[in-house]
């Protein structure tokens, strides 16, 4: 029966490459599903804990700010307004945040307490704001 199936299209090599290839796309899905990242290695293009910190809160402000049209601009002027690249400031590259948020999507622990972290500082910011504002009309 075997060798019927070796006859009927297809020779020994043609098999032969079909199994490497089988092998192949195997040993590739392997290396894919073993973790970029393992449990206790830190990449080392990974932004530093509090730059992490301090981008997530300048993204915040530059995402409420992009949404907040405090001048009056029409839609197609607000991008030139609120002209503020977070990753620029903080001398960051893309592909560097986006890895850092693949290690932090993969240890949701370190990432919970960072995003806390990022609350805390737009909390304090905005109490800070309201005693400002507080204090203006008191007065």
């Amino acid at each position: 029966m075997l060798e019927g199936m070796f006859t009927k299209g297809m020779n020994n090599r043609g098999i032969l490459s079909k199994v490497c290839h089988i092998l192949f796309a195997g040993l590739l899905l392997e290396g894919c599903n073993a973790s970029v990242f393992q449990k206790d290695e830190r990449p080392n293009n990974l932004i530093p804990e509090a730059v992490f910190e301090q981008l997530l809160v300048d993204l915040a402000l530059a995402e409420s700010a992009a949404n907040t049209n405090v001048k009056n601009v029409t839609n197609r002027q607000t991008d030139s307004v609120y002209a503020f690249d977070p990753l620029l400031e903080h001398k960051v590259r893309k592909s560097q945040y986006d890895s850092t948020l693949i290690y932090y999507s993969m240890h949701i622990d370190e990432y919970k307490k960072v995003y806390e972290s990022v609350l805390e500082t737009l909390s304090a910011m905005q109490a800070a704001k309201n005693h400002v504002k507080a204090d203006s009309t008191s007065k």
